[in-house]
Formats: structure tokens, sequence, C-alpha cells
């Protein structure tokens, strides 16, 4: 039994060969390379998603500034996220259209803070720009209130 599948199989290589070899071309196709017993081998982006937090006073004086922080770990396992570039979006509250206010990059720790100012009372929201190992994601909004 042996013998003949081998045959048969022999048989249908030479035939491909010589189709291959007719047409002018033909394709090897090989296994892909499995990763070595104790490598590591990234997640694709969409299994390393990223959690973004966001804080802020509730309030400030008028014409005052406020320190926005934002920090971004991973969902998975709560890891901080380093290196990731965070843009950080204002609005007059209660309106629509977000403006960008600044970037910043996360430090070893996950963390990123600006400082703006609050000229009337302010939406803010943070978003982590993609990596090649994390998705993009977006905080929260969270409202400084400009207040006497």
């Amino acid at each position: 039994m042996i013998d003949a599948m081998f045959a048969a199989t022999r048989g249908l290589v030479t035939r491909s060969a010589l189709v291959g070899a007719a047409v002018g071309s033909f394709l090897i196709l090989r296994p892909a390379a499995l990763p070595a017993a104790g490598d590591t081998v990234p997640p694709a982006p969409s299994d390393n998603q990223v959690m973004v937090s966001i804080s802020a006073p509730t309030q400030v004086p008028p014409e005052d500034t406020a320190s926005v922080g934002t920090a971004v770990h991973e969902v998975q396992d709560g890891d901080p996220v380093g290196g990731i570039t965070i843009v950080l979006d204002h609005r007059a509250a209660g309106t629509e259209t977000w403006s960008e206010a600044g970037h910043a990059v996360t430090d070893s720790k996950g963390r990123a803070v600006f400082v703006s100012s609050i000229p009337v009372s302010t939406d803010f929201r943070t978003r982590a720009m993609p990596d090649q190992r994390h998705p993009a994601a977006s905080s929260a909004t969270v409202t400084v209130q400009a207040t006497s």
C-alpha cells in the first residue's frame, strides 16, 4: 500500500513539474516556519487592546490652567504601555467639534500629562495612536468647569 501511495505521489509531482515547465514557471509551497521553543511571538494588534484613562480637576477659575493626565495600559494584563503617542483633544463644554490641543508620548509607566488653559468650561479626551502592537483607542470625556 505504501509503495502504491509513493508511486501515485511521485507521478503527481512529475506531472506537476512537467506542467510547470511547459507553462514556464511553477510555485513551490513550503510550510511556514514555526517559532522555536521559548521564542515569543508578538500578538496581532487586535489581540493587544489598550485602555486609555484620563483625569483632570473638576473645576478651575476661569482663564486658569489645568493638568490633564492620561494613562495607557494593556487590557489583557494591565501592563503600562510606554512610547505611545497620545493626542489631547478639547472643545467648549456642550459643543460637538473637537480640536487637537497637543501631543505627548507616554513614559515607561504609560503616563502623559498636559497643561491646558481653561478659558471656559472645557471637555477633554485623549487618544492613543496605533503602533505595531496596539490598535488606536480613546479615553472617556472629562469636563473641567471654569467657575469663579
